[in-house]
Order: structure tokens, then C-alpha cells, then sequence
């Protein structure tokens, strides 16, 4: 299979809860092994994703253990924006903001949409406006 990102090839992670992960040799983003439809998508993020303990119930803790994650396509993405981008990066499924806060901190413009409300609303908290580049 072929990453979304870059184009190059993906290879298998790992199995959980009846996703296949795969990570890219070239730029080593992680994504699911196929990539679902849209439908299959909001079904199992609606039944399966909040209940299933992917993500955890506390932010503080979900948003430490996951900084060292972000740090990476943070990098990445700081790397690839021109000097004078205005524009924010958009993360879908922005769970508790981890990465939202990483690019704040970095001052990269970010958005995130995240349909369950709880962590929305801590998303909303948590990242800090960033300055201009």
C-alpha cells in the first residue's frame, strides 16, 4: 500500500481492534492499511473510538503521553509551511489537542475539528493561539 502523505510504501505496523496500522518508509507518517470510506469512518468514530480506551479519559495524561508522538509530524509540518503562511494546518479527529498544542507552541497556525464535545471544548482550552510567523 501506498502512503496518503508522500506516495511511498507503507509498511504494516501492527493489528488493533480490527484496524491494520502501517507507517511510511518515506516520510514515516501512520495511517490505517486501507484507508476507510467516509461512512465507515464517522459509524466507528461514533461506536467504537471514544469507548474503546484509545485515547483515555484524562487530557493532561493523554496529551503527555502523546507530546513525544506529535513532536515529529510537528517537525515535519513546521519544515513544509513557506515562511509566510497564514493559513492553519487542519487536523481531523483532534481528540484532546495534543499536536494542537505542539504546533502552538512552534507558532504554526493550527485548527482542529474534533466531533465529540468533551474533548472539543478541552481542545479549545488547551491550545493557545499562536503568534505570527
Amino acid at each position: 500500500m501506498i502512503c496518503i502523505a508522500c506516495g511511498s510504501n507503507l509498511r504494516v505496523m501492527g493489528d488493533r481492534q480490527g484496524w491494520t496500522y502501517g507507517r511510511c518508509g518515506g516520510c514515516g507518517a501512520v495511517q490505517l492499511m486501507p484507508i476507510p470510506d467516509a461512512n465507515e469512518l464517522a459509524r466507528r468514530y461514533q461506536e467504537d473510538y471514544h469507548s474503546s480506551g484509545h485515547v483515555g479519559s484524562d487530557p493532561a495524561a493523554h496529551q503527555s503521553s502523546r507530546r513525544m508522538v506529535c513532536e515529529q509530524p510537528a517537525s515535519l509540518i513546521e519544515a513544509l509551511l513557506p515562511s509566510d503562511n497564514a493559513a492553519p494546518v487542519l487536523e481531523v479527529g483532534a481528540v484532546w489537542g495534543a499536536l494542537g498544542v505542539v504546533l502552538a507552541e512552534r507558532s504554526v497556525p493550527f485548527l482542529g475539528l474534533e466531533p465529540n464535545k468533551a474533548m472539543r471544548a478541552h481542545g479549545r482550552s488547551a491550545w493557545r493561539r499562536p503568534r505570527s510567523r
